[in-house]
């Protein structure tokens, strides 16, 4: 009998910690990762590991998989929709778990708010210090890492994303989730996912973890790391006026533009 896996592949910002840390560990199936405390070497192996080395490494990685198994597992890791590179992904799920049935959980949030809470979320952690209009790499050139700018705009087309996954694995074997639903009704939301896993649903906290600053608040925080910066790099300390500007109207219709077809229906 063949074991099953279900791999959650959720877009960060579409509450996957909150996922990973309160929800997933509880339920009746054996939990291989990731969470905040425990990212598994042979997980990050996969993920990251260069084209080279993965064809080197990837028998290893399938054993290591194998002998944590049993009848039905979970994975859940943000990294299988990496920035431009989710297809290299997908590629290395059909080489690694080639021995199990495949059941992938799939998650999304409309795509402009999902690219402001990740550039807010960046912002917080201090990996951005453009403005949100000048953080979007709308060309597909996901190798040029050094070039590309932070937010890539080819990752928010879900429709190729989710296509491709059906007619790999099929329609009936993949479960797509939106975020507003979450964010509406968080219960009902889970219950989709334990219906779909075939487990029994838990009561939990239904909190929020690992939210955005507020827009206002990230721009005093922009402002805040170019201080920082100016001063760890060119020892130079100035104080910068904060003067938060909204997105201009004409950038987020050429983003409307960009998606409209390609974005699952969002646009």
């Amino acid at each position: 009998m063949r074991k099953t896996i279900f791999l959650y592949i959720g877009y960060g910002r579409t509450g996957t910690t909150f996922l990973q840390e309160k929800f997933f560990p509880k339920l009746d199936v054996n939990y291989l990762g990731k969470s905040e405390k425990d990212y598994p070497q042979w997980l990050i192996d996969l993920h990251y590991l260069d084209d080279f080395s993965f064809q080197k490494e990837k028998n290893r990685i399938r054993e290591v998989v194998n002998q944590k198994s049993v009848s039905k597992n979970l994975i859940s890791s943000e990294a299988f929709l990496i920035a431009g590179g989710w297809y290299e992904q997908f590629e290395r799920i059909k080489e690694i778990f080639q021995d199990f049935d495949v059941k992938i959980i799939m998650s999304f949030r409309e795509p402009i708010d999902a690219m402001l809470s990740f550039y807010k979320y960046s912002i917080k952690a201090g990996d951005i210090l453009t403005s949100f209009e000048n953080s979007i790499d709308f060309k597909r050139t996901p190798y040029a890492c050094f070039k590309r700018k932070s937010i890539y705009l080819p990752d928010y087309y879900y429709t190729e994303i989710v296509d491709t996954y059906f007619k790999k694995f099929g329609k009936e074997n993949i479960l797509v989730l939106r975020y507003e639903d979450f964010k509406k009704d968080k219960s009902s939301y889970l219950k989709y996912i334990t219906d779909f896993i075939k487990v029994t649903p838990i009561k939990i906290d239904t909190e929020i973890v690992n939210s955005s600053p507020k827009i206002g608040e990230t721009e005093k925080l922009r402002i805040e790391n170019i201080e920082d910066m100016l001063k760890d790099n060119f020892r130079t300390e100035v104080k910068l006026d904060v003067k938060y500007k909204s997105v201009p109207e004409e950038f987020m219709q050429l983003l409307i533009q960009k998606l409209k077809g390609k974005s699952l229906g969002y646009y």
